[in-house]
């Protein structure tokens, strides 16, 4: 369309342009003061012109476009961002399912083997003492990298459930009132029917409770567990020439020095938990 509009311009301004800059006819002298308008005036003339067509400006290349995803998808650009940040916000909000608690003891367990290693004997069995002390220490320091993001997650996730907690303490103290209301009514059809109410919010509320109880204690144990990973990263760098040369050091914490696993046995579900085993 642009250069449907070029061409027209040209057309009109052409004889103007060759009316202005034509020769003057017999031996005349141009006037040294002579000034031309003839350029400018086309110009002046042709401008109105191309604002009174408005027909010709056509946004084709978008039409075009939108022709296309009419007939591909119903006209339906395949955006996902908004259900994405909807399903974000309900997972983050949601109770942790047991594949998730699972996952978090297993790396509870690895990270508990990981300290659990005695340093000294580990390079006492290895052919390259410098090498094997560098993969250690590389080791270390991934798993509790990943420990720390899961800890932030746990934390955060507490504090969801403990909003959650508290929305359905209320709604089971406002289902008792109005249980209440209309026992004093006589009205023991809607008694009956809130009662069932009752115990929906009341199993809601209970399993909210228990499962804020269990990640308090991970995040805890999370965090315990990172502290003692960055004590034996510390000794491990004061201690590096020692510990490359065989000599013994004893200040290299680990869990078994404060005997933080230990003391956190439980069970799940009838079986020992990942702290029973190490």
């Amino acid at each position: 369309m642009t250069i449907r509009r070029t061409l027209f311009a040209c057309a009109l301004a052409a004889p103007l342009l060759l009316s202005a800059c034509g020769k003057q006819q017999g031996n005349a002298k141009i006037p040294p003061n002579l000034e031309v308008t003839g350029a400018r005036e086309a110009l002046v003339a042709i401008l109105p012109l191309e604002q009174s067509i408005p027909s010709l400006v056509r946004p084709s290349a978008l039409l075009a476009l939108y022709v296309n995803l009419l007939l591909a998808e119903g006209l339906t650009p395949p955006v996902h961002a908004a259900m994405d940040g909807i399903d974000a916000q309900i997972k983050l909000h949601a109770l942790p399912t047991q594949e998730n608690v699972d996952d978090l003891y297993g790396l509870l367990e690895e990270f508990g083997a990981v300290l659990h290693v005695n340093v000294t004997d580990l390079l006492n069995r290895s052919d390259d003492r410098a090498k094997t002390l560098d993969a250690y220490r590389i080791g270390l320091g991934n798993i509790t990298e990943r420990s720390s993001r899961r800890a932030a997650d746990i934390k955060e996730q507490v504090g969801n459930l403990k909003k959650t907690q508290g929305e359905q303490k209320r709604d089971v103290t406002r289902i008792n009132k109005e249980i209440t209301s209309a026992v004093k009514a006589k009205d023991f059809s809607t008694a009956q029917d809130k009662q069932q109410e009752l115990t929906v919010a009341q199993t809601a509320w209970t399993t909210t409770e228990l499962t804020v109880k269990e990640m308090t204690f991970l995040h805890k144990t999370f965090a315990e567990l990172i502290a003692i990973a960055e004590q034996r990263v510390a000794a491990l760098e004061q201690n590096r020439e020692v510990l490359i040369a065989g000599l013994r050091v004893v200040d290299v914490p680990g869990v078994e020095d404060l005997g933080v696993l230990e003391s956190k046995t439980k069970r799940r579900g009838g079986r020992a938990t990942p702290f029973g085993g190490l």
